[in-house]
């Protein structure tokens, strides 16, 4: 599997014993999301808003290959099964250190 990351960020890989097993620097240009607004009703008073996130670069799904982005990424492309995210991600303190896998979207919500 080809993973390319398209976060801003090199990805680190850590094993149980925190130990780096690979870093993913980043490939080429990260994406983008853009986020188109509209408005839907007022709650006591407050304009309420529904917010869609749309990326033009995403390219068609490729065999074998899969691509990293953030969670809000993944989240706005529920259907997609070639994204990825850090998952199980260990810090120290507020510092990220890495991330024991990749984590993607449960089966049945793609």
């Amino acid at each position: 599997m080809e993973l390319i990351n398209k976060t801003p960020h090199d990805i680190t890989i850590l094993n149980k014993n925190g130990q780096v097993v690979r870093v993913i620097e980043p490939t080429g240009e990260a994406w983008r999301l853009e986020e188109e607004i509209t408005f839907s009703h007022y709650e006591d008073g407050i304009p309420v808003t529904e917010s869609r996130y749309t990326c033009i670069d995403l390219p068609p799904e490729r065999e074998n290959v899969a691509y990293i982005v953030s969670q809000l990424f993944i989240n706005s492309y529920p259907h997609r099964k070639d994204l990825r995210v850090p998952a199980q991600v260990i810090r120290t303190g507020s510092n990220i250190m890495g991330c024991l896998s990749l984590g993607r979207l449960p089966k049945e919500e793609i």
